[in-house]
């Protein structure tokens, strides 16, 4: 399977609530990543972005500061990406 098709699986799994945020988190930053990942231009403009917010997040409130997202602003930013996705 493409790195790309993983990457919109993925996301697609966080989205609906089948894995968690950190779950999503791992997975993405190691699928994105991955020095074999091959993504056309546009495609990457979009998970580029997803990856930056994915690096933003930080699942313990305690540790989080003003730069850090939480759980539901990676949920946000996750179904914008997926929105954007689906129109290419």
């Amino acid at each position: 399977m493409s790195d790309l098709r993983n990457c919109i699986d993925l996301v697609k799994q966080f989205v609906s609530g089948e894995i968690s945020a950190s779950d999503f988190e791992t997975s993405y930053l190691k699928i994105f990543s991955s020095e074999e990942a091959i993504f056309p231009e546009a495609e990457f403009s979009v998970l580029n972005k997803l990856f930056t917010d994915v690096d933003a997040f930080c699942s313990d409130v305690h540790l989080r500061d003003e730069d850090d997202i939480g759980e539901e602003e990676l949920l946000e930013c996750a179904q914008e990406a997926l929105k954007k996705l689906s129109k290419m």
